[in-house]
């Protein structure tokens, strides 16, 4: 029988101590990327990287050793008293997946991504994501007021597409500053929807298109307006209630991941007045020069022109063509330092084909179980978070505190699945 003394006071103590570590953890991952929108230069984000792995990993430890505590002298139940079977052999494939990218391509993420997944079982999720909104809208305040007080950062800055003087209130470009306002925006939707009134909204809506008028920003203001029109939808109608909304988004998110595998595959030919300079590029490249229908090409230049050029850059963005579908592989391998703004791309080309559908599954993983729970708000916030990924990646990167999708992930694989099949609620 387990011990009465452990049950009341070493597991409130490993409690408390995994919740402590956790609010660190995810304090420094947020301050990094306060940081990194500032202007200031911090050049020990890798050693800090392993710093919050090893803070989660104790964590997982913790929780595991909780596991054997609460089923002393049965190993069986000692494994499965922390992580399911399932949960077990989820981690354990996926680990094996990022540990295999990791050797091919020297990217961590998805092992210290992974780990904030599997540290969120028996925490409550939804008060890390309030730490992660109140902290994200904190830290954004203040590099807004010190850019307003010439302290750091700039106010504005000369954009380079447009030739006009663009609002970066200290995040360093105008896109950013509307990203994270989107961020914050998700954030609200997600742990207050069910309070929102009609004047929040305005609000809202309001801020969106100043903000859109300060920073030209059309792909941020209109996933926010997007955002923003579905949670009243939401709020207001039983959609939530009914399966077609949730397969909807599992459909949409197929087809954005078709539409970035057809961009890639494209980009090459998205170029000049004809397609002379891609044969001469696929002919150079040692591949087959294909025309394609003109129709083809009309469609092509004009979704290239609304995306401003993202297509194109995918593959003449820089000499190696890394960001065309060519330079995808199985498993990446370690040319991985450039930058695009297309998100699935990005996925696919940092990590390979293997771990970007790994990631895909993990979210029709979400979008089902949010579809059982009947949950409106992950199903608003997840399916704007991947409209957003098909054309800007900053979902996509070493931050884990730019993404507060792997806590929503952790949520629903490390918590309310394993209650839905009947174990004990964490």
């Amino acid at each position: 029988m387990m011990d009465e003394n452990w049950k009341t006071s070493d597991r409130k103590r490993i409690s408390i101590i995994r919740n402590a570590l956790f609010d660190l953890m995810l304090t420094i991952e947020i301050l990094i990327v306060i940081i990194d929108k500032s202007a200031l230069h911090f050049g020990y984000e890798g050693q800090v990287f392993r710093i919050t792995f090893l803070i989660n990993v104790i964590i997982v430890i913790l929780g595991i050793y909780e596991g054997f505590k609460d089923n002393p002298g049965d190993v069986k139940k000692g494994i499965t008293g922390f992580y399911s079977l399932w949960q077990w052999g989820l981690l354990l494939v996926v680990g094996l997946i990022a540990v295999i990218d990791y050797k091919t391509s020297g990217r961590n993420e998805m092992l210290r991504f992974l780990m904030v997944i599997a540290t969120c079982r028996k925490l409550d999720v939804t008060k890390k994501l309030k730490i992660f909104f109140f902290e994200t809208l904190g830290g954004c305040t203040i590099l807004v007021l010190l850019s307003l007080l010439g302290i750091l950062g700039e106010v504005q800055k000369l954009s380079g597409t447009t030739g006009q003087m663009q609002y970066v209130l200290g995040m360093g470009d105008p896109n950013a500053l509307h990203c994270m306002f989107l961020m914050i925006v998700l954030l609200a939707i997600y742990l207050y929807m069910d309070k929102m009134k009609w004047y929040h909204y305005l609000a809202l809506v309001i801020a969106d298109i100043i903000l859109w008028r300060m920073t030209g920003s059309e792909i941020g203001a209109g996933v926010t307006l997007l955002a923003i029109i579905a949670a009243v939808i939401v709020q207001v109608t039983r959609i939530k209630d009914y399966k077609f909304p949730y397969i909807t988004g599992i459909v949409l998110l197929i087809f954005e991941i078709l539409f970035s595998i057809w961009s890639a595959c494209l980009s090459v030919y998205s170029i000049g007045q004809s397609q002379s300079s891609a044969m001469d590029e696929l002919r150079a490249m040692g591949r087959e020069a294909v025309l394609i229908d003109y129709w083809l090409e009309d469609i092509l230049k004009l979704v290239n022109r609304i995306l401003t050029g993202r297509i194109t850059y995918l593959y003449w963005g820089n000499e190696h063509h890394q960001g065309a579908i060519y330079s995808w592989h199985l498993f990446a391998d370690d040319k991985y330092e450039i930058y695009y703004d297309m998100g699935f791309c990005r996925l696919f080309f940092w990590y390979g084909w293997i771990p970007a559908f790994c990631v895909i599954g993990l979210i029709i993983f979400v979008y089902i179980w949010a579809m059982l729970k009947k949950d409106g708000k992950t199903l608003v916030v997840l399916s704007c978070m991947c409209i957003y990924t098909v054309v800007e990646a900053h979902l996509v990167s070493v931050y884990a505190g730019r993404n507060f999708g792997l806590l929503l992930m952790g949520l629903y694989i490390m918590n309310l699945a394993r209650e839905e099949h009947g174990n004990e609620r964490g």
